[in-house]
């Protein structure tokens, strides 16, 4: 590495030694305190049995602590896959010494319970306190590259990323396309394996033949997207987590950005316990009255009070202008709600929008649908002619029920008008779809379900022929009526003949 500290040491002699000391030491009053804090994590650099205690493994803690009888995740790599093992802390031996915990910065042997083996266990593999932590194949980084190297990064070229003590093939994706990259440069890392990576954690780039050092970095985003890696709004979230401390990094996102943050994706970046980020939302810039915080799938979501309200003046206003333009429609489907709103309000925070303004009782959820408080389906003037003309043309036709068609030729309206006078009288009975392609109004269904039962009365049973000849209509008609009575449980069919079934089933408003 150009620039790097050369000296000359002897382990014979111990010439040099000194020197390499000094060196160490004025190089780590620059390097920062390992995350205490944190949870625990370990990568392991070797693996062994112990006779009468079984599997041992050593590395360095990069962060939190471990105590004897702990449980941990061992994630064992196994061919491109990592496998996550429940393993239990037996004994501690730190810097040397027997312990009955070890802390970050520390070198650790620990003695593992579980199902582990010397064969499923190898260098690479970590220890993580995380409890649902998963190995990720993309790192948004921040990555140095040596001056004027032999092979300079490329993009989408190929790379070995050294972290922890995992080596493993990697892609680079250059998210930063249109910068200066004379010193440094934000990139995607798109790895043939999984690592078990934070934010702040640092590695080693070298050429995929492995004979360079390229340069090397500290990741941004372990958690990074395989999609949109390079929109502004991602990017504007790595500004953010680039200011490496997650007070600041929230502080940025809730307050400037504008951002829903997940607590689940946050702590799982910082490698936080839940109580941890409890605390960090405690501490000022954050207080109570500035956030909201909601439950969506699983997660917990955090936005600044300022935006929340934003969301729900946009969810209010675009249901009252909904039901403006709607004034005969009952409500409206969440779904259609929420398609409605998608552009301004997140589909992730949608449901808990609405829940709110229904506890506050601002909505109302009535069966399937939604609607404002105090909306009631009204008719406007013009509405209400349109409907009379479309009564009085069916009322008209008597027995004879038409088709959809048929009425948009009789009555002059569009397909999409028609919809619009029919389907909030459907909904309130004031019309009745007979199969698909036919409206009928209840009363003419009534007159029908009389001559029917008139008729079954006296004979029995009513065949389609006797229908046919009862109603004075042609067959096909006759027996969609038939059908509908069927359905409804008004008649029922035995072989070719029509029973009465329920008379109370054909109370049509």
């Amino acid at each position: 590495i150009p620039g790097a500290p050369l000296c000359e040491i002897s382990n014979r002699t111990g010439e040099g030694l000194a020197q390499l000391q000094s060196i160490l030491d004025n190089a780590s009053r620059d390097c920062p305190p390992r995350a205490t804090e944190a949870q625990f994590r370990l990568y392991i650099d070797r693996v062994f049995i112990k006779k009468g205690a079984g599997v041992v493994v050593t590395g360095t803690c990069l962060s939190g602590s471990v105590n004897t009888g702990d449980e941990l995740r061992l994630h064992a790599l196994s061919g491109n896959n990592t496998r996550n093992i429940k393993v239990r802390v037996r004994e501690i031996h730190s810097q040397g010494k027997p312990a009955t915990a070890g802390h970050a910065g520390q070198r650790c042997a620990l003695n593992l319970a579980g199902k582990v083996s010397l064969e499923r266990i190898h260098r690479g593999d970590f220890l993580c306190a995380h409890p649902t932590a998963l190995p990720s194949r993309r790192l948004d980084t921040r990555c140095w590259t040596v001056a004027e190297p032999e092979r300079p990064l490329k993009h989408l070229g190929r790379v070995k990323l050294y972290i922890g003590t995992r080596r493993v093939g990697a892609r680079t994706y250059f998210l930063d396309r249109g910068e200066d990259k004379a010193s440094s440069q934000r990139i995607q890392l798109i790895l043939d394996r999984g690592v078990l990576a934070f934010a702040g954690d640092r590695f080693v780039l070298r050429d995929d033949n492995e004979s360079t050092t390229l340069g090397g970095g500290v990741v941004i985003d372990p958690e990074a997207p395989q999609w949109g890696k390079s929109r502004s709004n991602h990017l504007n979230l790595l500004d953010a987590l680039e200011t490496g401390q997650p007070a600041a990094a929230l502080n940025q996102l809730l307050f400037s950005n504008g951002d829903i943050i997940s607590l689940r994706q946050s702590k799982r970046i910082w490698n936080l316990t839940r109580d941890e980020m409890e605390g960090l939302l405690a501490r000022p810039p954050f207080a109570a009255d500035t956030l909201v915080r909601v439950s969506a799938d699983g997660d917990e979501l955090v936005v600044s009070r300022e935006l929340w309200q934003n969301y729900v003046e946009h969810l209010t206003q675009q249901l009252a202008e909904w039901h403006g333009a709607r004034p005969m429609e009952p409500g409206i489907r969440p779904e259609s709600l929420r398609a409605l709103v998608q552009r301004q309000l997140p589909a992730r925070l949608f449901k808990a929008v609405l829940d709110d303004r229904i506890r506050a009782g601002q909505i109302v959820r009535q069966e399937q649908l939604i609607r404002a408080l105090g909306h009631r389906p009204t008719l406007s003037p013009q509405v209400q002619r349109e409907w009379q003309r479309l009564e009085a043309w069916i009322k008209a036709r008597g027995a004879n029920i038409p088709l959809r068609s048929e009425i948009q030729q009789g009555t002059g309206f569009d397909a999409g008008r028609l919809e619009t006078l029919t389907r909030p009288a459907i909904k309130t009975g004031d019309l009745i779809e007979i199969g698909e392609k036919r409206l009928a109004l209840p009363a003419t269904l009534r007159e029908l379900a009389v001559l029917v039962k008139q008729f079954t009365d006296t004979s029995g049973g009513m065949s389609v022929i006797e229908a046919k000849q009862v109603f004075g209509l042609g067959r096909n008609l006759t027996i969609e009526i038939l059908e509908f009575f069927d359905q409804i449980g008004y008649t029922r069919r035995t072989g070719n003949l029509r029973l009465i079934s329920d008379l109370n089933a054909i109370q049509l408003r």
